[in-house]
């Protein structure tokens, strides 16, 4: 029997059963990563005169350095529209942007070609060769008297010097380096926008910690006609140590515009986007209102905190995230009601993450961290992710998700659509997979090679060779593929054409404890067809499981007999999974696999 997958090359047969023969494992206690970061004091932003017409979110007020202040000029002043004539020049508060004093002014512009000959034009952006020219971006994107918003770096622009002083606060987007009016992005399209080409440049050490703002960002918002293509971002990472702190990315908090070939390097010294210090409110809500009514779904990135627009043919390396009673948290988007796709790696790195850890501090009942994935913590119903690899131990073999609830290989929670995606694990076997090495430790709640919770659809989709320990506690769910797939209405929850490999161990509470090679739980109108697993389920469920608990070849628990296709039925391997059946609520059907497997790794294009 031939099996078509995305991402797994081997020959698999039945002497695989040895591979995945029970032994007794000691367990030991995971090392904590040391997540304490330098707390950075921020001189606080002279007030400015607030222009009438434009409404604003009150934030609170960011923290004094206690630098000296610069003595105001003994000479007279005079009132100008917006702010105040002295002797360095007017200071001007327009739509919303509050100049900081730190920031250079009155750079000359001239285009990629050395001349101002359409200059800002595609065919000659804007040249940006340093710090200076990339600070003064900010008062071209929001100036609706040209259209001619198209930028190139010239050179790598070095973020090392910034301090939250330097951050804008406009129309509800508080702490963002650049950023753009939303009602502006609206209303004019073409002219409130920015079209950032790197040119392969780097930006270099945009390292913040976020005191003060709900929102957080090197970019705010990025309206539809948006682009940023082109960029490495290197020496890169925030801390968020402000509780109220809602939406937080490292480079963009909200985007509805486009962002591609973007390359992010992590480092693996340091944790990308640090938020295990402070725990956060654990809101259910999922957005907030800004000024004019604008919605900012909540979320946490290192690329963007809330995507409603494309992201397309990005990769990341060495990301590492902790987070105290926070949701929707992602490696790519916190929450993607957008596009996501072809998140694959490169010639050179052949996954679209290559390496990704994740730790949920104080994780407990009443402080939970709930919707986390590698690439959305939660891809809602408008979303797509599609083409994204992940391979959770990099190259380094760092260990992948340690708890929280809900938590999926590419996505937490799934109202969408996910197609074509790969998550890898480290391959452990029966004595290596303990409490301190794994791709997947729970102790409540749903885990899925690629998904945590399903209630939209998941395609043509692998996880391979995944490890997960399971520590005790009850109501639990892993499965291969989900943790969890939940279908509310008909066509929803369904999971197909997909594989699973890998193993499950750990302690074994009595009560709701569901494990399957595909699925752990079913519920509702879930389907499943044409998946295969190879997947090793703890001995203690053998016999299909007891009481509330149950293990199953292909699903753990809840399944019914019009959950499984009869036209396109589900395989699994009796020996490999350690279970007696399919399915832990009922008896064994006839798809077993007795006969060699050969799976073959064909490209979609092929």
């Amino acid at each position: 029997e031939t099996l078509v997958n995305q991402g797994l090359s081997e020959s698999v047969t039945e002497d695989y059963t040895e591979k995945y023969k029970e032994t007794e494992t000691e367990t030991a206690t995971a090392p904590e990563r040391d997540t304490t970061t330098e707390s950075t004091t921020q001189p606080t932003a002279e007030p400015t005169t607030q222009a009438a017409t434009e409404p604003t979110t009150q934030a609170p007020t960011k923290p004094s350095n206690d630098k000296p202040q610069t003595p105001k000029p003994s000479t007279a002043t005079v009132a100008v529209e917006g702010g105040s004539l002295t002797p360095s020049g007017p200071e001007l508060e327009a739509e919303g942007f509050t100049p900081s004093r730190t920031q250079p002014q009155g750079v000359t512009w001239v285009g990629v070609d050395g001349t101002t000959n359409n200059m800002g034009k595609a065919s000659n952006p804007y040249a940006v060769p340093d710090l200076n020219h990339f600070l003064e971006i900010q008062g071209l994107i929001n100036d609706t008297s040209s259209a001619d918003k198209y930028f190139r770096l010239t050179d790598h622009i070095d973020l090392s010097t910034i301090t939250n002083n330097d951050l804008k606060s406009l129309a509800g987007f508080e702490g963002a380096l650049l950023t753009i009016n939303p009602a502006l992005a609206i209303s004019d399209p073409n002219k409130a926008c920015l079209k950032l080409d790197g040119d392969g440049y780097e930006i270099i050490g945009f390292n913040l910690n976020n005191n003060f703002a709900t929102n957080f960002g090197l970019f705010g918002h990025l309206g539809a006609n948006s682009v940023l293509e082109n960029i490495v971002f290197d020496d890169c990472a925030i801390t968020v140590s402000y509780q109220n702190t809602t939406s937080a990315a490292v480079v963009v908090v909200q985007n509805m515009g486009t962002l591609r070939n973007l390359t992010f390097i992590g480092d693996t010294e340091t944790v990308t986007l640090n938020m295990g210090a402070t725990a956060g409110t654990g809101t259910n809500n999922e957005e907030a209102t800004l000024v004019g009514g604008h919605k900012l779904k909540y979320g946490f990135a290192v690329l963007v905190a809330d995507n409603q627009g494309t992201i397309e043919n990005c990769d990341l390396t060495d990301i590492s995230i902790t987070a105290r009673h926070r949701n929707f948290v992602g490696g790519v988007a916190g929450q993607n009601s957008g596009t996501i796709k072809q998140i694959n790696g490169s010639q050179t790195i052949p996954y679209g993450v290559n390496g990704f850890t994740f730790e949920a501090v104080s994780h407990s009942g009443s402080s939970p961290i709930k919707e986390v994935g590698a690439i959305a913590g939660r891809n809602n119903a408008a979303g797509t992710i599609e083409d994204c690899t992940v391979n959770l131990p990099g190259s380094t073999g760092t260990n992948g998700f340690k708890l929280g609830t809900n938590v999926g290989g590419i996505v937490g929670v799934n109202k969408g659509e996910v197609e074509q995606c790969l998550v890898k694990g480290k391959n452990l076997d029966a004595t290596t997979l303990t409490s301190s090495n794994f791709d997947f430790r729970l102790e409540d709640g749903s885990m899925g090679g690629i998904v945590g919770l399903n209630e939209g659809n998941v395609d043509l989709s692998s996880a391979l060779e995944i490890g997960a320990y399971i520590s005790i506690n009850s109501n639990v769910n892993f499965g291969g593929i989900a943790g969890t797939s939940n279908g509310q209405t008909a066509g929803m929850g369904q999971i197909t054409n997909s594989f699973a490999s890998g193993r499950q161990l750990g302690t074994f509470p009595s009560t709701l404890y569901f494990v399957g090679g595909i699925v752990g739980r079913v519920q509702g109108l879930a389907f499943l067809e044409n998946n295969y697993a190879l997947f090793s389920v703890s001995k203690d469920l053998a016999g299909g499981g007891s009481g509330n608990s149950r293990g199953g070849g292909i699903a753990g628990g809840g399944a019914k007999i019009t959950s499984f296709s009869t036209s396109k039925p589900n395989f699994w391997s009796p020996n490999v999974s350690n279970m007696p059946s399919h399915a832990g609520d009922f008896g064994a059907d006839s798809h077993t696999l007795k006969r060699s497997v050969r799976v073959m790794n064909l490209k979609t294009s092929e």
